[in-house]
């Protein structure tokens, strides 16, 4: 591993908390159903959509750790290394993006032929556009429906991805004070017009929220890293350490409880979480253990994987689980093994070794 990665190894766990959140979100309303002594523990979950800001502002913190050295637009391999960079975001998100896709075109045609509606099926989505722009992953572009509801953050993350090598390319071009401000001011600018709709009721601002949410997330992630401090928490201050990750935690499990405050306390809990663990080398042994790092490693698997389970279960009704198993907690533990078991199947046969294929074959 190299130096680069290494230092960031401890974001894989995150990674995963993350998805997991997401993951409980969707499903906590099929949990309380096959038991209602459940809903207190599961209110955890309530605001587990979060995940998706931790996604954004990680995403902005680790390519900027990784390519802020590497993109130099005056250097002579500047094509090479924007190609090798767009290669490795290709490979790592289109081939899980591609086949949960088809799954979720499939359920829309069903749904169409059934006359069914839920979530993430609507036959009106079937149409040459709504297809195209799906595979594409550009849906959101156009503001248009993802047909697996969680990949719309996916369409949103590829925009950036885009942006990101323009951006750090900048910093060749102009003064990395000046480059620098310049980022802050669009960052500031972005943040303001998503959250213009929750304090101001009337106006005709009409650009994609979500799209814009991403984009100033993940400058965030970028200016976070560029002015992370260089020094390491010490090894004495372990207690206070941890006492501040339970904290943040748990204020981030709650935040959105205060609506207006909670989405501008939100982004600055999730940088200072991304801090702490950054800044912390007792905090990376605990991320880099053995139990957390298998859920990081299928964390995209499952983040995209389970809104097909989530267009399964509503289309075939949550009492087919109920019919399958009579104990309660057998059917809690096969509604929650499988969407996390087809997210381990994923990274193993598809996602990890069709990366490794494509970038081996393109390079």
């Amino acid at each position: 591993m190299g130096k680069d990665r290494a230092d960031i190894a401890q974001f894989t766990a995150l990674r995963g908390f993350a998805s997991i959140w997401v993951f409980g979100y969707h499903f906590k309303q099929y949990i309380v159903s096959l038991e209602p002594n459940l809903t207190r523990v599961m209110r955890i979950f309530d605001f587990g959509y979060l995940g998706v800001d931790i996604f954004f502002i990680l995403s902005g913190f680790i390519l900027a750790h990784t390519y802020s050295n590497k993109i130099d637009v005056t250097a002579s391999t500047f094509r090479l290394e924007v190609k090798n960079y767009f290669l490795k975001r290709v490979a790592r998100i289109m081939p899980i993006y591609i086949l949960t896709t088809v799954a979720a075109l499939l359920l829309n045609i069903y749904a169409a032929k059934e006359n069914l509606r839920v979530s993430y099926t609507n036959p009106e989505y079937l149409n040459t556009i709504n297809i195209s722009l799906n595979f594409a992953g550009l849906q959101q572009w156009l503001d248009r429906p993802s047909f697996n509801g969680p990949s719309w953050s996916v369409s949103c993350e590829i925009a950036v991805y885009i942006f990101f090598p323009l951006l750090i390319s900048l910093v060749t071009i102009v003064h990395k004070k000046r480059f620098l401000a310049f980022h802050f001011l669009f960052f500031v600018f972005a943040y303001i017009l998503y959250l213009l709709p929750l304090f101001v009721k009337h106006h005709s601002f009409n650009i994609n929220p979500r799209m814009l949410q991403c984009f100033s997330e993940f400058s965030m992630g970028v200016l976070l890293r560029e002015f992370a401090p260089s020094y390491r928490i010490r090894q004495s201050h372990r207690t206070i350490t941890l006492f501040g990750l339970v904290t943040l935690f748990v204020l981030l499990f709650y935040s959105r409880r205060f609506y207006q405050l909670g989405f501008l306390a939100t982004p600055l809990l999730v940088i200072l979480l991304i801090l702490v663990i950054y800044l912390s080398n007792h905090s990376k042994s605990f991320f880099l253990s053995k139990i957390w790092i298998p859920l990081g490693l299928w964390s995209y698997s499952l983040y995209l994987s389970h809104g097909i389970w989530q267009s399964v279960l509503e289309l075939s009704d949550i009492r087919s689980i109920k019919n399958l198993l009579f104990f309660r907690f057998a059917q809690i533990f096969l509604l929650l093994s499988l969407p996390i078991f087809t997210a381990g199947l994923l990274y193993r046969f598809v996602e990890n070794p069709l990366r490794r294929k494509i970038v081996a074959y393109c390079s």
